[in-house]
């Protein structure tokens, strides 16, 4: 007959097992009934295996009479009155010395990390990548018009609308030619804004769930009534019925 022996927490899935196969474990953690559950086990229970989350006291100790042994599955066993019992002859085991290496590496880690800057590297590295994104994203982007390229930088900088001369100038041309262009594709920079302004505006309001006011401002609109007028010009309905429809 294996001997019976308490887990006070859950441990290791490994370490667990070990003592399912060795003893008839029983898992204090788990009793609905705490103080029924150590009365049944109190006559033959005489060790008890600890995870460091319980704290086994003076009270728990005086409800396994018979317990001789208390092992401390951790380094550390603050939680345990070791005084009492060792005034009561119970034997407390732990495990010393098994995480001295991984505390010296993670020390070791997080010096080299501070003197390395690398956290701020990973920030970096983040940006230059997102940079040379851009560039290729915008060559891309080229090759397929000037209309594309203007439609990618409106929805990229969300909430932020550049006039017709920013959004030149962010392109290396006068306003007039980049007018040009997009009329030869057909299209216009106003055109192009207000279809980024609608595809977001009903992104806001359906996804995000910002009120229309909230939507408003953050399309660049000084008045709501001006929102309200271009978004029932988009979509045939104002935006407060629109964001409640299902």
């Amino acid at each position: 007959m294996k001997p019976d022996i308490i887990l006070t927490g859950k441990g290791h899935a490994g370490t667990q097992a070990t003592l399912d196969a060795e003893f008839a474990t029983h898992r204090l953690f788990e009793a609905q009934d705490k103080e029924k559950f150590l009365r049944e086990l109190a006559p033959k229970v005489r060790a008890l295996a600890t995870f460091g989350h319980m704290p086994v006291n003076g009270a728990l100790m005086d409800k396994l009479p018979k317990l001789e042994l208390i092992a401390n599955f951790g380094v550390g066993y603050e939680t345990i009155d070791a005084k009492e019992a060792a005034r009561r002859g119970i034997i407390v085991t732990n495990t010393p010395d098994v995480l001295n290496e991984e505390v010296a590496d993670t020390a070791l880690a997080l010096l080299l990390a501070t003197v390395k800057e690398l956290p701020q590297a990973d920030r970096h590295t983040l940006e230059m990548c997102m940079a040379q994104c851009d560039v290729l994203m915008q060559s891309s982007e080229r090759r397929r018009g000037i209309a594309a390229l203007v439609r990618t930088k409106l929805f990229r900088d969300s909430g932020v609308f550049p006039t017709l001369s920013d959004m030149a100038a962010e392109l290396d041309l006068h306003p007039r030619t980049l007018r040009r262009r997009l009329a030869e594709e057909g299209t216009s920079f106003r055109d192009l804004l207000n279809e980024a302004r609608s595809t977001m505006a009903v992104d806001l309001l359906r996804n995000v769930g910002l009120t229309v006011e909230e939507v408003s401002t953050r399309l660049g609109y000084t008045e709501v009534s001006t929102f309200s007028h271009a978004f029932k010009r988009w979509y045939g309905v104002a935006p407060s019925v629109y964001s409640h429809r299902g």
